[in-house]
């Protein structure tokens, strides 16, 4: 499949789906109240976390193995450590009854810490396969997933609605229906039985243990510096605030962030498999993605910023107000994340994770540092934090074409 069908793919697949969340959202938000969306929230939010550690960011490594048979057993290493991973969390709470949850003023009990921890093993393992469909180059199957996975949830959340933990019922739902598909895609084109030893777990975990030293930590950070802000939100401003921003997210933030990662998924398999004997191709291709993304993204960004506080009460409810003044806040931050965040993996196949830990690192500690100090008003607040993550943002994606362009003049991938 040329380069051109595989983003016409994974766009069209990205924009079914967006239709799909748009669609649901004005009904999300009459059967749901503002303190239970910020619940759900904080819930997705630990789910969001957790998943970028409990993998050990292993599932990368699945595009980058040549071989067919070592691809498949680091497959079943990352499933090994998800529910391993997955047990302790949950072995933590009924033992010790802890829960990052407690932070933020929600109780959690058995049945709901029972649920984010399968939400937590699905997301990571729909995560896993989809790069195992990127090494095998089935992007018709990433696409299609993610569209049944949102409409099944949209669906299963507005029928259970009468439930406390609708919400997050109607999420991991979903989750496990796109799960069920990408199993089934998967043993199809398993060709022989996965023979796997203690000897080959050791040797695939030392052969990519730059993923877990580096890749990992790095993903948890930027991880905390997108979710974190939901949970001091909530903690400093309250559960019907978090609620606000969550509306945000889902109509806005996670659109956003499906059209970012289609296409990121796409770069992630173009570049790993050019990126040491083409890499003039990765550079042009990361040119083309920037670009053609600011021009798409840049009349939406500015309707949005001028329209949204008349428009969310208009289509959610009058009582979602706040969450269109919210969207006009944040609208720098939703440009700069759909233009670079399409290719914000670019230090990973430049073999910069060392450097891309310390930008998230730096990213991390600055929105802690808004969010401790800013604490007078909710809007002003968020303009700074929009500020922070655009900046960075930028300072990733500038970092990624110096990279490239070091590999074009002939410096070495691993020089940091």
């Amino acid at each position: 499949m040329s380069a051109r069908k595989i983003l016409v793919t994974l766009f069209s697949g990205n924009v079914l789906a967006q239709l799909i969340m748009m669609a649901f959202a004005p009904i999300i938000s009459r059967l749901y109240s503002e303190t239970e969306m910020g619940i759900y929230a904080a819930y997705v939010t630990v789910i969001a976390i957790t998943v970028k550690i409990a993998s050990l960011s292993l599932e990368k490594a699945i595009p980058l193995e040549q071989d067919t048979k070592l691809a498949r057993q680091l497959l079943r290493l990352n499933f090994m450590i998800v529910w391993l991973v997955c047990a302790i969390l949950f072995g933590v709470y009924m033992i010790f009854d802890w829960s990052i949850l407690r932070f933020v003023g929600i109780n959690p009990s058995v049945f709901s810490m029972l649920l984010l921890s399968l939400g937590i093993a699905f997301t990571s393992m729909i995560q896993i396969y989809n790069y195992q469909n990127m090494a095998l180059e089935q992007y018709r199957t990433l696409s299609l997933t993610k569209s049944m996975q949102l409409l099944g949830t949209g669906f299963l959340q507005s029928i259970l609605s009468f439930r406390p933990m609708g919400l997050l019922l109607g999420d991991i739902g979903g989750k496990l229906l796109s799960l069920l598909v990408l199993q089934h895609v998967s043993r199809k084109a398993r060709l022989e039985k996965v023979v796997f030893s203690w000897a080959d777990m050791v040797f695939l975990l030392r052969k990519y243990r730059n993923f877990m030293l580096f890749s990992a930590p790095s993903g948890l950070v930027n991880t905390l510096a997108l979710q974190v802000p939901q949970l001091f939100i909530i903690a400093i401003f309250a559960t019907a605030a978090g609620g606000q921003y969550a509306l945000v997210q889902r109509v806005i933030l996670v659109p956003i962030s499906l059209l970012s990662i289609s296409i990121a998924q796409f770069f992630y398999s173009f570049a790993t498999k050019r990126i040491a004997n083409q890499p003039g191709q990765v550079y042009r291709m990361y040119m083309q993605i920037t670009w053609k993304l600011c021009v798409v993204m840049f009349l939406p960004v500015v309707l949005l910023a001028m329209f949204s506080p008349v428009v969310f009460p208009f289509v959610f409810g009058a009582n979602w107000r706040e969450a269109g003044e919210l969207a006009q806040t944040l609208s720098m931050l939703f440009f700069t994340q759909a233009v670079f965040g399409a290719t914000s993996q670019i230090l990973y196949v430049t073999n910069k994770q060392k450097l891309q830990m310390i930008l998230e690192l730096c990213k991390l500690a600055s929105i802690i540092g808004v969010f401790m100090i800013m604490q007078a008003d909710f809007l002003q607040t968020m303009i700074f934090y929009s500020v922070i993550i655009s900046f960075f943002n930028v300072v990733v994606w500038y970092l990624g074409r110096r990279a490239l362009v070091k590999l074009l003049n002939g410096v070495g991938k691993n020089d940091e």
